[in-house]
This record gives structure tokens, C-alpha cells and sequence, in this order.
């Protein structure tokens, strides 16, 4: 009995890290799509240099990325690494 509930809640601990993995991909999918019309904007408003313009895409990028593991690293464990 013990193996069956134990079994379950497996399972359904995988079906929230799925459903986690999906949103994420999902977020990061819209931030990814919002920075690069942002970059356009930019570029259209003023001239920047384009080795800039791919620092600042490749830092917003990996900031984005941080957040969104820092996140599910929280909502795996239960606690924040930083702490």
C-alpha cells in the first residue's frame, strides 16, 4: 500500500516538473520573442553597433535564463540557494 501511494505522489510530482517545464519553455519562448522586437526598436531608433546590440540580446538573454532556474530551482527543492 505504502509502495502504491508512494508511487502516485511520484508520479505526480513528475506531472508538476513537466507542467513546470512546459510553462518555462512557454515564458522563456514570449521573453525571447519580446526582446528580439526590442532589439528592432532599438536599432530603428538609434544606430548602435551591432557587436553592442548582440552583448546586451546575449546578457538579457542569460539574465531571463537565470531567473527562470532560479524559479524552478525553488519550486523543485522547496528552498532558494541563495539563502
Amino acid at each position: 500500500m505504502l509502495a502504491i501511494v508512494l508511487t502516485l505522489m511520484m508520479k505526480k510530482k513528475m506531472t508538476n516538473i513537466t507542467l513546470t517545464n512546459n510553462n518555462m519553455t512557454i515564458i522563456r519562448n514570449v521573453v525571447y520573442s519580446q526582446l528580439k522586437k526590442m532589439k528592432k526598436n532599438i536599432n530603428e531608433i538609434v544606430e548602435v553597433d551591432k557587436d553592442l546590440m548582440n552583448k546586451i540580446d546575449i546578457n538579457m538573454k542569460n539574465t531571463i535564463n537565470k531567473i527562470l532556474h532560479d524559479h524552478r530551482f525553488k519550486e523543485i527543492n522547496g528552498y532558494d540557494f541563495k539563502q
